[in-house]
């Protein structure tokens, strides 16, 4: 099969890891992160969660959960302690590529085997690809809504499409526009080179954010309406679960950005750059930027007698309602601000990433840029315009990809710190067959299976009475903190099993260069002359560059 394939194979980079190529397991995007293209600095990781943070879904989630049952304080509260919780989560796990220079990919293969990453990847790509599509959508809308500023022909475009199309003809010359600005994005920037690319992203964001709050709270007479009553009623008991299902929904929605941290600080310049900015931009931001999208959701039920906390639906609004030369103009530069931003998030949350996932699965064939282009493809076929069209079958399915990533982040953050003390065979991430330690059993770790599928099935119950509409029993409560309950029982369910039956190779620690250390046994010397444990007893030694080194001696 592979010669007819020929044609499709990855060229290797003649500028990096001459001597490994493209193999049946590893390519150049797969391997670690060279030293030239580390290039991200502290700034660049505060850059980053701030622009992250400053988005439509940060903005509107704070109000969704004011419209069944929390008061403006306790939704950001929640809103609060769930960002904190993901940015401890990105924290952990960041420090993979901090440490290695590899990202999530790498991370699933040590934890899952070398074909057993293949069961997370899969919900993972699934992910990317309706993601990528929502986000695509909406910059669609970004790009129609600046259309619209400059053309009051635009605007006013008559709708050529039936109903069951699930868009307007309008929205969906915006959305191929977007597509095809996006792909150069994709196609010629390299991930290390991306920050500067941030920055307008980052300043439109911010700025608009704070407008449409502004806007808001000034047709209101300056006031944000009332902020302590709640929409609706509810009993002590039932407020505690809404106030705990935030907590999960917001970890669930930024958990996914920070289990994949690892794929942005493998460029990092060293391996402390990425900490500030997790450890404050992202729990910060995010409160922030959801608090203005309480204070707007609160102002617009006061003034108008309806909430309204989707940017995009009050930039329309206002446009729609003041057409003048100041208010065409202020929705240009939101809708331009909203477009860069979903630029941004379409790069970083989902085609790198699914890109790394692609080429994981096929590195002889997929680059992190094939398989970012293929994601694009297929979130284009996917017709994502229809998603919003069922609203409440659209939302259950989003949040069902909780269900399968609180599980893996258990999982992956319990192998690296705790199973494997942070010691990594790297050499091994790229070698298939029994006499390597990521092989496990056929290529497949069946305590990360078992752990996996042990813990996914009790939200699934749940999972299928939200889809057909049902809003009540323990099953659904359970699917409703799917993250929390995933994440508490994964983790006990690994820890035990590893417990009982330890996989074979930990306290290895060798680098990706093979020549450099071969490990003998005892103490693994490392290069700050501190010492791994690697089994035996004794001194232990080492071989270090052909020269024999002790345990403990400095390398």
């Amino acid at each position: 099969m592979s010669k007819f394939l020929k044609w499709a194979e990855l060229p290797a980079r003649t500028d990096i890891h001459q001597n490994k190529g493209t193999t049946k397991w590893g390519n150049h995007d797969l391997y670690p992160i060279v030293e030239k293209e580390r290039t991200y600095g502290k700034g660049a990781f505060i850059l980053y969660w701030t622009t992250c943070g400053a988005g439509l879904s940060t903005f509107a989630i704070g109000s969704s959960y004011i419209a069944v049952g929390l008061t403006a304080g306790e939704a950001c509260g929640a809103v609060l302690i769930g960002t904190v919780i993901s940015s401890c989560n990105a924290l952990l796990l960041g420090r993979v590529g901090g440490e290695k220079h590899l990202g999530y990919t790498m991370m699933a293969r040590v934890s899952f085997g070398l074909r057993g990453m293949w069961l997370p990847l899969f919900f993972q790509i699934l992910a990317n690809v309706i993601f990528f599509g929502l986000q695509a959508v909406y910059g669609g809308q970004a790009i129609s809504l600046m259309l619209s500023a400059m053309s009051p022909h635009y605007k006013n475009l008559k709708n050529t499409l039936p109903a069951s199309a699930g868009t307007t003809t309008r929205d969906l010359v915006g959305f191929f526009i977007y597509i095809i600005t996006y792909l150069p994005m994709i196609v010629f920037i390299k991930p290390h080179k991306l920050e500067k690319f941030m920055w307008p992203a980052f300043i439109g964001t911010v700025a608009t954010v704070f407008g449409i709050m502004g806007w808001a709270v000034a047709k209101n007479g300056g006031s944000p309406g009332n902020l302590v009553k709640p929409a609706i009623a509810l009993s002590a008991s039932a407020r505690g679960f809404r106030f705990v299902q935030c907590i999960s929904s917001v970890c669930g929605t930024y958990g996914g950005a920070a289990d994949r941290f690892a794929d942005w600080t493998r460029f990092s310049r060293k391996k402390n750059d990425y900490f500030w900015g997790s450890a404050t931009a992202m729990p910060i931001v995010i409160t922030i930027c959801a608090l203005l999208g309480v204070l707007t959701a609160s102002a617009t039920r006061a003034h108008f007698g309806t909430a309204m906390w989707q940017p995009l639906t009050i930039l329309a609004y206002a446009q729609s309602s003041e057409y003048t030369a100041g208010c065409r103009a202020a929705t240009f530069f939101a809708g331009l601000a909203i477009y860069s931003h979903q630029v941004f998030v379409n790069v970083t949350q989902n085609n790198v990433g699914a890109g790394m996932d692609l080429a994981g699965v096929f590195p002889r064939y997929v680059s992190m840029k094939r398989g970012s282009i293929i994601l694009m493809v297929l979130g284009v076929i996917a017709q994502p315009w229809r998603f919003l069209t069922q609203a409440t079958i659209f939302l259950s399915v989003i949040s069902s990809f909780a269900v399968f990533a609180s599980v893996c982040t258990a999982i992956l953050m319990l192998d690296y710190w705790v199973i494997r003390k942070k010691m990594w065979k790297v050499p091994d991430l790229y070698k298939g067959g029994p006499e390597y330690i990521y092989w496990y059993t056929h290529g497949i770790n069946m305590r990360a299976w078992f752990t996996y599928i042990v813990t996914v099935i009790p939200s699934l119950p749940g999972l299928i009475m939200s889809l057909m509409g049902k809003t009540k029993g323990n099953a659904v409560k359970i699917y409703q903190i799917t993250y929390i309950f995933g994440f508490v029982l994964g983790t006990i369910l690994y820890f035990t099993i590893n417990k009982i039956w330890p996989p074979e190779g930990c306290g290895i620690d060798e680098p990706f260069d093979e020549s450099e250390v071969e490990i003998v046994e005892g103490v693994m010397p490392s290069v700050d002359g501190s010492e791994s444990s690697v089994g035996g007893k004794g001194e232990g030694v080492a071989i270090v560059g052909g020269k024999e080194v002790k345990g403990g001696e400095s390398v």
